[in-house]
């Protein structure tokens, strides 16, 4: 059946299909955008490119797909896809979308990390001890003398003790 003559079918009674505000989306496989059109379609074509993030531990049933695992930095995977797509010619419009899901999908695999609080920061505050033995008269006179931040932690500090 003509690639065209699918799209007609499969065009607005898909069940992968999303309708949003005024668009609608698809959630096939190696649909690298999600636009419900002929060009980015997954369903309809010969030879056709996905991406998709490792799911380890799972068991894959027999496929005529191709998957290919990269284990490489990021520079190196993007253009290892880049070659894959030009040598075995597939669908070569479709490259800058293919680089740009395995962008994400890297992106997304990076661990976060958690910065520590600079030293600067934490010698604006006075020592807890100190805090802790104003009262709310001291309080008041100091409101004149400190600046704003330091008023504000004091009098947090007062109304947990």
């Amino acid at each position: 059946m003509a690639a065209h003559l699918q799209l007609m079918v499969l065009r607005n009674c898909s069940s992968f299909l999303i309708k949003g505000n005024k668009q609608m989306y698809r959630a096939e496989p190696n649909n690298l955008k999600a636009c419900n059109s002929f060009r980015y379609n997954g369903l309809i074509h010969c030879k056709t490119v996905g991406g998709a993030g490792e799911e380890i531990g799972q068991c894959k049933l027999a496929t005529s797909y191709v998957w290919t695992t990269i284990n490489k930095n990021a520079q190196a995977t993007l253009s290892s896809i880049q070659h894959m797509i030009q040598k075995n010619k597939y669908h070569l419009d479709l490259r800058m979308a293919a680089i740009h899901r395995a962008s994400t999908i890297l992106h997304s695999q990076k661990p976060v990390m958690v910065k520590p609080p600079h030293q600067e920061l934490l010698s604006l505050w006075p020592p807890l001890p100190r805090a802790i033995k104003l009262s709310a008269a001291t309080l008041q006179r100091q409101k004149k003398h400190t600046n704003k931040q330091e008023y504000i932690y004091l009098k947090k500090l007062k109304t947990y003790i």
